[in-house]
């Protein structure tokens, strides 16, 4: 017992022999299992790298979508100013025998561009490529400043059988603002121009009872509108309904020639009218599009009416016509029906 007692150290140093031995061998026994874990683990680092790697990566959709494409168009015009070239007004009485018109065909290119879920802006250029064609056949009579000098009676009878030929140009920037659900507001810019020729035969009371007259004619028109917009979309199919207020602005100038035997020294002096005026009206229009996924490519359909009453801010005098009413244009309105066709490409 005392010589246990007596050494103290000797016990505590074989006590931290043992100690230590036994931590050895549980090292050697904790460490291979901690190097499996670790191999586990480093595995598992290596198998998400790889398949992070492997992952394709998402592609995030862009905030534009452009497209591209051509715009067909038919339509019917029935124009206020032909009252002037057929006779049924600026003279002292009229009447309309017969009146005929014809359609014609428009082409373009338009294109949209799609900013965010909310704003569209679109733009389209129709080119005439066919003219609208009005023929008439009107019974009046006229007073006329020119029958003075023949001498004759400045009032004569006369019966008139012509046509005018013109042709259209348009041009429209279109904004589109999504509101709500279904609902979007519609705003832009219209820009039009046309010319146009004319030329009748008539027969009068005048001493030489034939007389041609030439009328060449030219307008142009611009003006904003404002409107609202139905849309709906199914199935990669779409129904756009819009209906809008519109004003515009335009001038008409008619130059007109009258070539008689007796009028020999007028016949290259012309009778103008200039007539600026402002159009408030309205217009609906409707399209139908489906767009075919495998190529792309969106086909549409559609059509619209519009209809512009007439008011009068300038007219000019007419230099020979004795019965022409200035201002005449007033309460006169404009009305077109149009359909269209074309296809876009989306990029």
């Amino acid at each position: 017992m005392g010589a246990v007692g007596s050494d103290p150290g000797g016990i505590m140093k074989r006590i931290f022999i043992l100690m230590t031995a036994l931590l050895i061998c549980a090292g050697g026994v904790v460490d291979p299992a901690l190097s499996k874990v670790v191999r586990k683990q480093k595995q598992k680092r290596v198998t998400a790298v790889r398949r992070k790697t492997v992952r394709p990566k998402t592609v995030r959709k862009s905030n534009v979508e452009a497209k591209l494409g051509l715009i067909m168009m038919y339509d019917w015009w029935t124009p206020s100013f032909i009252k002037l070239q057929n006779g049924l007004t600026g003279n002292i009485k009229s009447h309309n025998m017969d009146a005929t018109l014809s359609g014609s065909f428009m082409m373009g290119p338009t294109a949209s561009v799609k900013v965010g879920r909310d704003w569209t802006v679109g733009a389209t250029a129709l080119f005439g490529l066919s003219r609208d064609r009005f023929r008439h056949s009107t019974l009046a009579i006229e007073g006329n400043y020119l029958y003075l000098t023949v001498p004759d009676w400045p009032v004569q009878w006369y019966a008139d059988r012509g046509r005018s030929d013109v042709r259209r140009y348009d041009a429209e920037i279109a904004v589109e603002r999504s509101m709500i659900k279904y609902l979007n507001v519609l705003f832009g810019v219209r820009v039009g121009y046309y010319e146009g020729e004319g030329r009748s035969k008539r027969l009068s009371s005048l001493y030489v009872p034939l007389t041609i007259t030439n009328d060449e004619t030219t307008e142009w028109h611009i003006g904003p509108y404002a409107g609202l917009g139905f849309q709906y979309e199914v199935n990669n199919f779409s129904v756009n309904l819009g209906v809008s207020a519109l004003i515009r602005c335009g001038m008409l100038h008619v130059d007109r020639r009258m070539i008689n035997p007796l009028l020999r020294i007028f016949c290259f002096v012309s009778d103008e009218f200039n007539i600026v005026h402002v159009d408030p009206g309205g217009e609906a229009s409707l399209r139908l599009a489906y767009f075919i996924k495998r190529i792309r490519l969106e086909v549409f359909i559609g059509g619209r009416y519009a209809v512009l009453p007439h008011v009068c801010l300038y007219d000019g005098i007419s230099a020979f016509n004795a019965a022409y009413a200035r201002g005449w244009l007033t309460g006169e309105f404009d009305q077109f029906g149009a359909l269209f066709f074309g296809a876009m490409y989306k990029f």
